[in-house]
């Protein structure tokens, strides 16, 4: 359940060495100034989310609060799976956040999740994301 789930990336990491995934752990400073996006080697990128305001105001209490009514698809992760999320068309049912979240998140034997990649995000749901992380800042600025 949602409330069951890892809280922290301690919790979610089981302890594992960091050569486990033998990917170099680098910060978001140390991506910004080795420029990594240009070096084309895959690396992991932490704490990139430190200090959004996603991290306290996209708890399920808060989006529930703000935007219970914005309508989403949901759908089985089954029936997507075999068509994709952009020609899902007729696999997605329109219902509202609440509603899902009340009807159908907890519902153990739902199968249902949102797959809406042509949701309209209400007004300042993205702006919890800042800042961005460079090159993705640099074009959000410029662009």
């Amino acid at each position: 359940t949602w409330e069951d789930a890892p809280a922290s990336t301690e919790e979610f990491d089981h302890d594992n060495d960091k050569s486990v995934c033998r990917l170099p752990i680098i910060s978001v400073e140390e991506w910004e100034a080795g420029r990594y996006w240009e070096r084309n080697e895959p690396v992991l990128v932490q704490n990139v989310t430190d200090g959004w305001a996603a991290m306290e105001h996209w708890t399920k209490d808060e989006i529930l609060r703000r935007y219970p009514d914005v309508r989403v698809g949901m759908g089985s992760s089954r029936d997507l799976g075999q068509t994709g999320p952009d020609d899902a068309g007729n696999k997605l049912t329109k219902t509202t956040i609440q509603d899902f979240v009340i009807n159908h998140m907890h519902d153990p034997n739902s199968e249902k999740y949102v797959f809406d990649r042509k949701l309209n995000m209400p007004d300042g749901l993205l702006d919890d994301c800042q800042p961005y992380p460079m090159p993705t800042r640099m074009f959000a600025e410029y662009g």
